[in-house]
C-alpha cells in the first residue's frame, strides 16, 4: 500500500501538530503514514531536533541518509515523478488537506483545530509524554498537584526582534491574563509556574511577583517533552503565541481548566481566524 509521507519540520510543538493532523487523517482513511526527517540533523540535540522519535509513535520514520548534491538532485527528480505533492497553501485551514491521497508528500504546519478534530485518542496515546518522563519529573508533578498552579509561558529566544510575533503585546497580555486568573480563582488562592527560554529576563521582570515560581529550562533533562509535560500538568494555563504551550494546554483537556491565549498569533493573524481557539479558551 502506498503511504502518505510527511516532510516534517520545526520544533516539538510544530512536530506534534503535523503528526496529529496527518496521523488522524491517515488512520481514518486506512492509509500508512511515513515521516521524512531530512530537515533534521542526526547529531543535533537542540530544540529543533526530531523529538517525536522519543515518543511511542507508530508511523514509519524513514532512515536519514548521507547524500551528496548529485544524489539529492536524483532523489528530488525521482520524487517529483513518483509522488504527488501537497504544500499547505496558507496558515488558514485548507479543505484540500482532507483530499490528500496515498502517494503524496505533505509539507505544512497544520496549526488549526480543523485538522485536530475529532480528537483522536489513539493518536494522543502515541504522543503520550508521560511514557518517557523520568521518575524525578513524575515525583515533582505529584508534589505540585495540590497547588492551584497556572502555567505561564514566555517565549523570547527566537521571537525578540521579530515583528511578526507581536512582542510589544507580551507584557500587557501577560499582565491582563494573570490579573484575570487572580480575580477568577481568588488572590492568594493561585500561584503561577513560569516557563521560558529566557528565565533570566523573567527574573528581572516586575510582572512576576511573590505568587510566581520560575522553572529553569531542562530542569529534568535535555528533552523539551519534559518541560511540556510539566506545563500540561498545571491546573490552568496562560499560553504564548507558541505551538509549544498550545500543545501543553491541549494535551490534558479538562472542563475545569481555564486556558488563556493571546488574541493575535503571528504576523497579524487573529488566533480565532486560524482555528486555534477551543470553544472554552479565553482570548486576551
Amino acid at each position: 500500500m502506498r503511504a502518505v509521507r510527511l516532510h516534517c519540520r520545526g520544533g516539538l510543538g510544530n512536530q506534534l501538530f503535523q503528526y496529529a493532523a496527518l496521523k488522524g487523517l491517515t488512520r481514518r482513511a486506512g492509509i500508512n503514514l511515513e515521516i521524512d526527517v531530512s530537515n533534521y540533523s542526526a547529531d543535533a540535540a537542540d530544540s529543533k531536533s526530531f523529538w517525536l522519535s522519543k515518543l511511542p509513535i507508530k508511523a514509519r520514520v524513514l532512515p536519514k541518509r548521507s547524500t551528496g548534491p548529485l544524489q539529492r538532485r536524483t532523489i528530488s527528480t525521482w520524487q517529483r515523478l513518483a509522488w504527488k505533492k501537497y504544500d499547505e497553501p496558507s496558515l488558514k485551514p485548507d479543505p484540500g488537506f482532507f483530499r490528500i491521497t496515498p502517494g503524496t508528500i505533505v509539507s505544512g504546519y497544520f496549526q488549526s483545530l480543523s485538522y485536530m478534530l475529532p480528537r483522536d485518542l489513539d493518536t494522543m496515546a502515541e504522543l503520550d509524554l508521560k511514557r518517557i518522563a523520568p521518575t524525578a519529573l513524575l515525583d515533582f508533578i505529584r508534589e505540585i498537584k495540590p497547588v492551584n498552579y497556572v502555567s505561564v509561558h514566555v517565549r523570547r529566544d527566537d521571537y525578540v526582534g521579530n515583528s511578526g510575533t507581536h512582542q510589544e503585546k507580551v507584557i500587557p497580555y501577560l499582565s491582563a491574563a494573570m490579573a484575570a486568573l487572580r480575580a477568577r480563582l481568588g488572590r492568594g488562592q493561585v500561584k503561577f509556574l513560569v516557563f521560558s527560554d529566557d528565565i533570566a529576563w523573567c527574573r528581572s521582570c516586575d510582572l512576576f511577583t511573590n505568587d510566581c515560581d520560575l522553572i529553569e529550562p531542562n530542569r529534568f533533562g535535555e528533552n523539551p517533552c519534559f518541560d511540556m509535560l510539566l506545563m500540561s500538568e498545571c491546573a490552568h494555563h496562560i499560553i504564548a503565541n507558541s505551538t509549544f504551550s498550545w500543545w501543553a494546554a491541549w494535551r490534558e483537556m479538562d472542563a475545569t481548566k481555564i486556558c488563556v491565549m493571546p488574541s493575535y498569533w503571528v504576523s497579524g493573524w487573529k488566533t480565532v481566524d486560524l482555528g486555534l481557539k477551543p470553544m472554552s479558551w479565553i482570548c486576551i
